[in-house]
């Protein structure tokens, strides 16, 4: 059935549309109140479909965890002794641009509400780790409540093989120029 795939690919796009998703990081640190502090982009990871690990391209560095690899092994083995499937696997062709985040919440509600508006972004986004050192205990009425700071990584997918696709590909909403001299 012929759709238009502009709905499609606000949740996965053809391009990684990075600059899209640094508006999409800014809303979600202008909604939750929290201030991020460096961004560090990794682009044009392969998600292979048969084993939940990520490959890099282009010389980075190969990304893959011991619970990917445990998943990987337990979908491999349902399918084998059964036709059930575990979940969604990923199609070929698939990558993924993944961000490390810096960030620093008010307080645990404002962190809570940093990643629940990254995960109902109309994009595509998984939150693949958090990383926290807790603050000290307050113990007094003289004493202020610290900064929650924490670094996340967080990946959004694209599908670079699908270029006839491309003339559909979703634009940034930005306004017309002002037409001032500098």
């Amino acid at each position: 059935q012929s759709e238009d795939t502009r709905e499609l690919q606000k949740q996965v796009p053809v391009e990684p549309l990075q600059e899209m998703f640094i508006l999409d990081l800014e809303k979600a640190e202008t909604v939750s109140k929290s201030q991020i502090k460096s961004m560090t982009f990794t682009k044009d990871t392969e998600v292979n479909p048969g084993d939940g690990q990520a490959t890099v391209e282009n010389g980075n560095v190969e990304q893959a965890s011991t619970a990917n690899q445990n998943t990987s092994t337990q979908i491999e083995s349902s399918q084998t002794d059964s036709n059930h499937q575990s979940g969604p696997l990923a199609p070929k062709g698939l990558k993924k641009l993944t961000v490390s985040l810096s960030v620093e919440s008010p307080s645990y509600e404002e962190f809570e509400k940093f990643i629940e508006t990254l995960e109902s972004l109309k994009r595509t986004v998984v939150i693949e780790s958090i990383d926290y050192a807790g603050g000290t205990e307050v113990t007094s009425l003289e004493q202020d409540n610290q900064p929650f700071t924490y670094i996340l990584t967080a990946s959004a997918f694209y599908m670079p093989n699908l270029t006839d696709l491309e003339a559909e590909v979703p634009l940034i909403d930005a306004p017309e120029s002002a037409n001032k001299d500098n």
